[in-house]
């Protein structure tokens, strides 16, 4: 992977009128060839970078400002930047625009500049909050015929030994096609389709539901991505358990970042009952893909989580992980090696099976009755599926082959398995990866923020506490009493 480099130095001699934007590579090099530049030492190290396209993808820029412009307005983030010291125009305090670059970007800056100004620029760095940069990612680079060489040595070691400089350009490129994925679905749909995904309460705001679900996705997809998940392990020398934890640092702070955007609310547009547009509803079809890429993901590491479908080899039934991720993370002490699952049984190949669940409280033929007159509650986790016993829950959406399937889980038929220790007793305990418990294969994750109200509401119906039932003819008083009252 190429690393991208920039210049900001007023030496940068470009075409006129082009000094006021990025200088791609194509625009340097026109500029080398044509154009004469006052700095025979600019000039050999732009040149070295410029033709070594394989290792280097260079920008410019001829003043600090244009380039604080381009993070900004282009999102522009380069993983070096080799910034000028002196300019003959004071655009603002050396000192201050240093600060701006580093807080905006990873990227490591290297002062450039010449061999004379190196004692005044040591004492100014020392003397500023700067000096907390300094041989992380502030460097001082002179001006000599060997600076090319010195710069490309620095990179080398800066790729080995710095987390962002390493990782950096992964992680942006993988968090872009996050997003992108989502505004490709999102971009399908006009604004009042997207308004209408999400049912809202009196008291929230739609922009605070769509951004919550796009910075859910953005992980989802993160932790979807194979690429980053084997470059954190391969190259970082990460384990999985470690891995997963940089995914959650970088949760928590894009969940932050996003909450701090100010989203115009989606307007509701006014109905038009003479436009055969406004009264077309959304395609069902079209629902169900969103609300299923909504509701599930697909880890591409094996660790085990809360709210796994997983499928199982001895027999081919369905099971939701409910152990909390808390418990899963030192698995082998804090389990004994037992994981909790709740069975989910397909509404449409175990019709016998959800029929003979109802036979406990009722008739066979009113069994065949209710299933046949199922209606789904309004949320996961609602208790108004008709005629059956508390607890049950509906999961729809979840991808088989090329068919969604409708999964029904009643939390009272909770169960344990035990997964074999593979290793001996003296081994370093580990979370419970799908390496070890060999017998399931994961179909899909149920993601937030529906997991943790959906687990609540199985282990609330098991354990939950209730009072004495009212006799019937009590009952029926009271509710005459309410009537008449």
């Amino acid at each position: 992977m190429r690393t991208e480099i920039c210049f900001i130095d007023d030496e940068i001699i470009a075409p006129e009128g082009m000094d006021i934007g990025r200088l791609n590579a194509a625009i340097l090099k026109y500029s080398l060839k044509a154009l004469s530049w006052p700095s025979p030492e600019v000039k050999n190290l732009v040149e070295k970078l410029v033709n070594d396209a394989d290792n280097w993808t260079v920008s410019a820029f001829t003043n600090p400002n244009i380039y604080l412009n381009a993070v900004e307005d282009e999102g522009y983030s380069p993983e070096i930047i080799i910034y000028d010291w002196e300019y003959p125009v004071v655009v603002d305090s050396p000192i201050k625009i240093l600060e701006e670059i580093l807080q905006k970007t990873y990227a490591a800056v290297y002062i450039y500049s010449n061999t004379d100004h190196k004692i005044l620029i040591d004492a100014a760095l020392r003397d500023t909050t700067l000096h907390t940069y300094i041989d992380k990612r502030l460097f001082i680079l002179m001006k000599t015929e060997g600076s090319p060489d010195e710069l490309v040595k620095k990179a080398t070691e800066l790729s080995t030994s710095n987390f962002s400089f390493k990782f950096g350009k992964l992680l942006r490129l993988t968090t872009i096609e996050a997003i992108n994925s989502i505004l490709v679905e999102f971009g399908k749909h006009d604004i009042d389709f997207i308004r209408n995904l999400v049912v809202l309460s009196e008291h929230v705001k739609q922009e605070t539901v769509l951004k919550e679900m796009i910075s859910t996705k953005i992980m989802h997809k993160l932790t979807e991505s194979g690429d980053l998940l084997n470059a954190l392990i391969t190259e970082g020398g990460l384990t999985e358990e470690a891995a997963s934890t940089v995914y959650e640092i970088i949760k928590g702070k894009l969940s932050a970042k996003l909450s701090e955007l100010v989203l115009q609310d989606i307007p509701q547009k006014e109905k038009d009952n003479n436009n055969e547009n406004d009264n077309k509803k959304a395609e069902p079809e079209t629902l169900k893909k969103l609300w299923s890429l909504r509701l599930y993901y697909k880890p591409s590491d094996r660790l085990v989580r809360s709210g796994d479908i997983v499928k199982m080899s001895t027999d081919s039934s369905l099971y939701m992980v409910i152990t909390p991720n808390c418990d899963l993370s030192k698995f082998w002490t804090k389990c004994f090696g037992y994981i909790n699952l709740v069975k989910l049984y397909d509404i449409k190949d175990d019709k016998d099976c959800i029929i003979e669940y109802l036979i406990h409280k009722m008739t066979t033929k009113k069994a065949n009755e209710t299933y046949e007159s199922l209606k789904l509650g309004q949320s996961l986790t609602a208790k108004n599926i008709n005629n059956f016993p508390e607890g049950p829950f509906i999961l729809p959406f979840v991808t088989a082959g090329d068919r969604l399937q409708y999964l029904m889980g009643f939390p009272k038929e909770l169960s344990s398995y035990k997964v074999n220790h593979p290793t001996g007793k003296d081994e370093k305990p580990v979370k419970l990866s799908y390496e070890q418990w060999v017998e399931a294969k994961r179909l899909c994750t149920i993601g937030e923020p529906f997991v943790s109200p959906l687990i609540s509401h199985c282990l609330s119906s098991v354990a939950g506490h209730g009072t004495p039932d009212y006799p019937d003819n009590l009952k029926n008083a009271i509710q005459n009493d309410i009537k008449t009252s």
